[in-house]
């Protein structure tokens, strides 16, 4: 499943006919600012979500939500460990007695979760803009609002300002548009004074101990299989949670041990045999494993 998730695609097609000069192109969104444009060979309409294998160079469309309209999908984002992607997804609402674009979470290739849609009595749309490295936290629009497992959907406003202690007064926060892979910042606009604002949030802001140490352990291993380094992104840095990274193999041999002093932690492992390793975070005495593939 990783392997298909390398890339997320948003397509756009319009019906033309053979003799028009207009070429439509497909846009195709991958990591790290990556585009790509190619020229479609096939005119088709309406427009739905869809993952690219590179290798195999084939499409494999996301799930639909089986209404009228459940062609129409299109995905924002994409999590770092591949198994998540979010965006739109067009839906049948009661309140609205129609179809509506709901934020919607794929996961794998044929499950697609539907987020409440607030604003669906009006006709208004919602989208997920931007999910964290293992799709626990996702946030997006309209209006303003966070995602979580354990917490479900609330307005971001509210959650900034009861959660995490903050007096926004007359801020109002209007939009969400990206998050970092360890789900710890998002970034956005709002309003002040009549006035656009920019802004950045630290979602563990107020967080106890124990809440620090259980978000530690969710670390990002990146890349899987590895044959030079592993990067291990960690949402808190040393000074704030004492975390150890231990790298075993199948025998239970101690082949790399670190002291995690910042939130971003490279392992070399050029000189070690190919094979499955166990890679052991201890953030405080909570542990989490992953395993590791050596290439």
């Amino acid at each position: 499943m990783t392997r298909l998730l390398l890339l997320i695609v948003a397509v756009v097609f319009a019906v033309v006919p053979a003799a028009a000069d207009a070429r439509m192109v497909t846009n195709v969104f991958g990591q790290n600012g990556r585009t790509w444009r190619k020229a479609d060979q096939e005119y088709v309409s309406g427009y739905g979500a869809g993952l690219y294998d590179m290798d195999a160079d084939t499409w494999t469309p996301l799930a639909t939500t089986g209404f009228s309209q459940d062609s129409q999908s299109s995905p924002w984002n994409i999590s770092g460990d591949g198994n998540h992607v979010v965006g739109i997804a067009f839906g049948y609402n009661d309140s609205f007695k129609g179809v509506v674009a709901h934020a919607a979470i794929w996961d794998g290739i044929d499950k697609v979760n539907l987020l409440p849609n607030r604003q669906a009595f009006d006709g208004r749309a919602c989208r997920a803009n931007a999910v964290s490295y293992d799709g626990s936290v996702v946030v997006g629009w309209q209006d303003a609002w966070i995602w979580t497992e354990e917490g479900g959907l609330e307005y971001l406003q509210t959650h900034v300002e009861k959660k995490l202690g903050h007096a926004l007064e007359d801020f109002g926060i209007v939009s969400v548009f990206d998050m970092s892979p360890n789900g710890r910042y998002i970034c956005g606009y709002g309003m002040k004074g009549g006035d656009p604002v920019a802004y950045v949030f630290d979602l563990h802001t107020n967080s106890g101990v124990e809440e620090m140490e259980c978000s530690q352990v969710k670390a990002n291993i990146y890349p899987n299989p590895a044959s030079d380094e592993i990067h291990v992104d960690l949402p808190f840095d040393g000074s704030e949670v004492k975390t150890t990274l231990t790298l075993v193999d199948m025998r239970g041999q101690t082949m790399r041990r670190l002291d995690a002093t910042s939130t971003s932690n490279v392992i070399d492992i050029r000189d070690l045999a190919r094979g499955i390793y166990v890679l052991d975070v201890n953030a405080n005495g909570k542990h989490k494993t992953f395993k590791v593939f050596v290439k």
